[in-house]
């Protein structure tokens, strides 16, 4: 949790499975972006995914535009395109 004049501004999940980390759930608050918050988290999931002994570290977001910032972040912070894929649900 990213914390900014007294307010939560941010978080971000992780979970490690052997040597490959996922980060996962994560968001700034509009209030606070552009200020380098998830930058902040990133690095520090990173650190300790890296403590936890992982080697890499995955993400996935949406390809629409609502995900787009999203993606670039990803980017500056490193992340490399996989494969393209698709998720299928189906109702119960």
């Amino acid at each position: 949790v990213a914390e900014l004049e007294g307010q939560i501004c941010g978080f971000a999940t992780f979970r490690v499975e052997g040597v490959l980390g996922t980060l996962s759930e994560n968001a700034v608050a509009s209030a606070f972006r552009g200020r380098g918050i998830a930058r902040l988290l990133y690095e520090r999931v990173f650190a300790q995914l890296k403590e936890a002994g992982c080697q890499a570290v995955s993400v996935t977001t949406g390809l629409d535009d609502a995900h787009g910032p999203a993606r670039r972040a990803y980017e500056k912070m490193g992340f490399e395109k996989a494969l393209p894929s698709i998720r299928y649900f189906r109702k119960l």
